[in-house]
This record gives C-alpha cells, structure tokens and sequence, in this order.
C-alpha cells in the first residue's frame, strides 16, 4: 500500500490536484478506490520477484521526480511511473536484470517498446542521477 500510496501522490502532483492518498487514509483506501492500481503494484513486484531494496530504490526515485513531472494524460500514469522507476532500480541494483520483454510479461499491460520509453522518460527526469544513499533508502 505504501508503494501505491506514494505513486498516486506524486502523479497528483504532477496533475495539479488534491493527492489520493489525503483523501481517506483508512488501510483499505487503495483497494477501495484504486484497486486496478493497487493489482497492478502487486503483480509487478510479485511477478518480477525484486528486491526489496529494488523496491525501495524505485520509491527514491518516484519521491525524486516529484517536481520534474509533467504528465498530460491521466491514463496508465500512474504505472507508466511505478513501472518506470521500477526498471531503473532494478537494472541499477542488478547487473544481471531482466530484459524489458520479460518487464513487459510481467506488467500484462505494456510491451517491450513501451518498457524502453518508460526506461528513457525517467531517465531524463532523473537527469541520469541514479545514485542513491542510504538515508533515501530508509526514508520509506
């Protein structure tokens, strides 16, 4: 939930509205009104089987792109981020990570192309900065 929680405010953030997650802080909240989402978290991390460190990296650089997002469209945002950050922490953590095909399995959503474009965006979001400390890690 923490993970879900986290994407959904900075993807308000970036919409200009009210975040989620102030919304209604009962445990349940994600899978009462973001259910699809709060899935789609859980298959990823349960089909991919990362780390929790993988995790927690992707968390770091989900809080890091908060003030550099700009989205447009609300559809698929909120995996387009999760699955984006995702990919980069594991690749970044792991010499030997998945390809973006098997990311794609693992999403049931997205294809190996779309895995790539969400790979690049938050690249530059994070302005190639994937170094991440301690303190950030521990933070979630």
């Amino acid at each position: 939930e923490y993970a879900v929680h986290t994407t959904l405010d900075i993807v308000d953030f970036a919409l200009d509205r009210e975040p989620s997650s102030s919304l209604d802080r009962t445990p349940h909240y994600c899978k009462k009104k973001h259910g699809g989402f709060a899935q789609f978290v859980w298959r990823m991390i349960c089909t991919s089987r990362v780390s929790i460190a993988v995790v927690l990296v992707a968390l770091v650089y989900i809080k890091r792109a908060k003030p550099h997002l700009r989205i447009t469209t609300e559809r698929w945002a909120c995996e387009r981020i999760f699955v984006g950050a995702l990919v980069l922490a594991g690749k970044y953590l792991n010499d030997k990570m998945m390809k973006n095909v098997i990311w794609a399995r693992c999403s049931g959503i997205f294809e190996h192309r779309d895995i790539g474009r969400m790979e690049r965006e938050m690249l530059s979001i994070l302005d190639w900065d994937l170094s991440v400390h301690e303190e950030e890690m521990l933070a979630h």
